[in-house]
């Protein structure tokens, strides 16, 4: 057992700068642009985060702050997530309360929106993947994820990978105990 004091860790001044620095660098490319030796290379399109930066450095362009240019951007993929679930729940005939809606859209999708942080489009992707009924907008997520987080793609492929596999040999299973 960890004598560790957690809470001290989570309002460190570490993580302050840890978001802080995220800001800003996402701050600096929408009110700078992507430079002119911009290419459209993998690690190109990781390094500038793409996905979330593109929409505001267009908003920006238009006369938009950056700052609330990239709010508006964390926002409207809160706002799709909480779409999406609330889609989800409607088709399970769950009924989308108040205490559900504070579940779904509760302090930490709020907190990254707020930040103006990648986290809140990473989230909107992973709940496409997950509950979408599109099949071209979950492979539009999963594009997105690999852009934002190469490693959170890999790991819900291979995730889905070993989840079909298993469910094979569940379903083989099943049918030979049946004969």
């Amino acid at each position: 057992i960890s004598t560790r004091d957690w809470s001290s860790d989570v309002c460190s001044s570490d993580l302050w700068s840890f978001y802080q620095n995220d800001q800003y660098f996402h701050w600096k490319l929408v009110a700078q642009g992507y430079g002119q030796d911009f290419n459209l290379t993998f690690d190109r399109l990781n390094f500038v985060r793409i996905p979330f930066t593109a929409p505001a450095f267009l908003l920006s362009k238009v006369g938009f702050d950056p700052t609330l240019s990239l709010k508006f951007v964390s926002l409207c993929c809160a706002l799709g997530n909480i779409s999406l679930i609330e889609r989800e729940l409607r088709a399970r005939d769950i009924r989308f309360t108040i205490l559900t809606f504070w579940l779904v859209a509760g302090p930490i999708s709020s907190f990254f929106s707020l930040l103006a942080l990648r986290e809140t489009m990473m989230l909107l992707c992973v709940t496409q993947l997950f509950i979408g009924k599109s099949q071209s907008g979950k492979a539009v997520s999963l594009l997105i994820l690999v852009i934002l987080r190469p490693h959170l793609a890999a790991a819900i492929v291979f995730g889905q990978f070993w989840g079909w596999i298993f469910s094979g040999l569940r379903s083989e299973e099943h049918t030979s105990e049946l004969q």
